[in-house]
């Protein structure tokens, strides 16, 4: 396989939508609150409860031992923040009523900021994993071309 400028460059499309449809919903929610957002909302959970169930299958079929287990890590990151989604963040009083929406809505707010330094921290990751990759590549055709010369 040979180094080609485009080796990324389908990953890089994917993550360019999903940052543009993060950016518009958060302007959406900033400017006009409605229902839409709750649909939007409804509509990314079943989305993220359906690419949960590509990695399960992932972790189980894949040849790759160490895919397999990023695609664990994944699935259980996903697992784990949904979880704390739905019980750890809005506080509960003793008698289990909800403490006032201004203290939720300030939590809900800070998960959410720890959220996208997560999501940077990823792309530094994925950038790391994509430069090594191409490292290794220019080495295997440096390798290739040099195996050609010398049965010259």
């Amino acid at each position: 396989m040979e180094l080609q400028h485009g080796m990324f460059t389908a990953k890089l499309q994917e993550l360019e939508r999903e940052y543009g449809r993060l950016q518009n919903c958060i302007r959406l929610l900033q400017e006009e609150p409605s229902e839409q957002l709750h649909q939007e909302r409804e509509r990314l959970e079943d989305e993220c409860r359906e690419r949960a169930l590509l990695l399960d299958e992932t972790v189980h079929s894949c040849r790759s031992p160490a895919m397999a287990r990023l695609a664990q890590l994944q699935r259980d990151y996903g697992q784990q923040t949904q979880t704390l989604l739905q019980t750890g963040i809005i506080k509960r009083s003793p008698d289990g009523s909800p403490v006032h929406y201004q203290d939720d809505a300030e939590a809900m707010a800070l998960y959410a900021e720890f959220a996208v330094d997560f999501a940077t921290q990823s792309m530094r990751h994925a950038l790391m994993a994509a430069l090594r990759a191409t490292e290794l590549q220019i080495q295997a055709d440096a390798c290739t071309t040099e195996g050609d010369s010398n049965d010259e």
